[in-house]
């Protein structure tokens, strides 16, 4: 994982309404939070950290899933894939709905469309996050 700061850690021209920032570059929106929090990064990021979390968002990214699908998947517990989920929910990075008693869980419109698959990068703005060298 490569974790590179790519806007030299300003947060000019931020308007906490819309949770946009405008760069040098491009205008970045983070989710549904400003980008002038630092807390928000701050957790964005210790979420992200856990090995577990990041195999839960690679697999989400493939398709979407139950916390059944992915306890097999990733050879754990329900109660443990259903703990991560929740951390990653309440962080904005995925989202459920319920189908009929399952609750089936993506990821984000928006960091679905911060991924590359051909790169297998997941670029959140501050940092990237390379699946590549995640082992299936």
């Amino acid at each position: 994982m490569d974790c590179a700061d790519t806007h030299g850690g300003s947060a000019k021209g931020a308007e906490a309404e819309t949770g946009t920032v405008t760069s040098s570059s491009k205008e970045i929106y983070m989710f549904k939070y400003p980008l002038n929090s630092s807390l928000k990064w701050e957790e964005i990021l210790k979420t992200m950290a856990d090995g577990t979390r990041l195999y839960i968002i690679h697999e989400l990214i493939k398709n979407e899933m139950s916390v059944n699908e992915l306890a097999k998947i990733l050879g754990l517990k329900v109660y443990n894939v259903s703990r991560h989920l929740k951390i990653l929910e309440s962080s904005g990075l995925i989202e459920k709905r319920k189908e009929g008693t399952s609750r089936i869980y993506k990821i984000t419109d928006d960091l679905r469309s911060r991924y590359s698959q051909e790169k297998e990068v997941l670029d959140l703005g501050c940092c990237k996050f390379e699946f590549k060298y995640l082992k299936d």
